[in-house]
C-alpha cells in the first residue's frame, strides 16, 4: 500500500513544471507552520483513516500525498495572484451559534510541535464525545495559530440538538437475537428493550439536553488533563 502512495506522490510530482514546483516550495513553508486552516482537515482525514496512530510511516506517507495536493492547489492560487499577503491570510472568525459549539482553549508552554499535538488530541477527544453523545457532527474545524489561542468548532446536526432538547430516547440496536448470550448481556446493560427484525434493541435516555451541558462534562474528563492550560466554551448558556 506504501508504495502504491509514494508512487502517486512522484507521479503527481511529475506533471507540473519547473515554475509550478518552484511555486509550491514557496507555499510549503507557511504550511508547515500551520498559518492555512485547511491543513487541519487534511490532519482530520488522516486520523479518521489511520486510527489516530499518527506515528506509523503508512500514515506518514498519507500525510505527505495530502499535504502534496494541498500544496499544488495552493501553489496554483499564488501564481495566479503573487503577493506576500498570500502567507499571512486573515483567519476565520469561527463564532458560536445555535447549532455550532466553539471552544477556546489555551495552549501548554514550550514546544509548538508538542502543543499542537495535545490540542488536536483535544479536539478530536471532544468530538468523539459529543458523537457519542448523540449530537451528531456535521462539521469539525481546528484553528490555531503559534502564540495564540486555539479555537475548536463543531457544527452541530439541528435535528439531533431539537430530539436532545425533546428528551427523545435514542434507539440502539444490539446482537441477533441467535445469539442469546450476547442478548443476554445487552439486556443487562439497558433497562429498556424490545425485539425487531431479528435484532434486540434498546432506548437509551440522552443524558444531556443541549450540546453545551454535553461538552462542559467533556472539559471536565480527565483525559484532557495536560492537553492545553485552559478550555472556555464560548456559546451563551441558555
Amino acid at each position: 500500500m506504501s508504495q502504491s502512495l509514494l508512487s502517486r506522490v512522484i507521479i503527481l510530482t511529475g506533471k507540473y513544471n519547473n515554475r509550478r514546483a518552484s511555486a509550491i516550495s514557496y507555499v510549503a513553508i507557511p504550511f508547515k507552520q500551520g498559518h492555512h486552516s485547511d491543513t487541519a482537515g487534511v490532519i482530520d482525514d488522516i486520523n479518521k483513516f489511520t486510527g489516530g496512530r499518527s506515528q506509523s510511516l503508512l500514515s506518514r506517507v498519507i500525510i505527505l500525498t495530502g499535504l502534496f495536493k494541498l500544496l499544488v492547489k495552493k501553489a496554483g492560487e499564488f501564481m495566479k495572484r503573487p503577493s506576500h499577503s498570500f502567507f499571512f491570510p486573515k483567519r476565520k472568525n469561527i463564532l458560536p451559534s445555535e447549532d455550532t459549539l466553539v471552544i477556546e482553549a489555551v495552549p501548554i508552554s514550550g514546544n509548538p510541535d508538542i502543543a499542537g499535538c495535545k490540542l488536536l488530541k483535544a479536539f478530536e477527544f471532544i468530538k468523539k464525545g459529543l458523537e457519542e453523545n448523540y449530537f451528531k457532527v456535521e462539521k469539525a474545524q481546528f484553528d490555531w495559530q503559534k502564540g495564540e489561542l486555539a479555537r475548536f468548532a463543531y457544527k452541530i446536526n439541528k435535528s439531533s440538538i431539537r430530539d436532545a432538547g425533546q428528551g427523545k430516547p435514542v434507539n440502539r440496536r444490539g446482537p441477533p437475537l441467535s445469539m442469546e448470550k450476547h442478548v443476554l448481556e445487552f439486556k443487562k446493560r439497558h433497562s429498556a428493550f424490545y425485539e425487531k427484525d431479528g435484532f434486540i434493541w434498546a432506548q437509551d435516555k440522552r443524558r444531556y439536553s443541549d450540546f453545551v451541558s454535553c461538552a462542559t462534562a467533556l472539559l471536565n474528563d480527565e483525559y484532557l488533563e495536560g492537553k492545553a492550560l485552559s478550555f472556555r466554551i464560548l456559546n451563551r448558556k441558555k
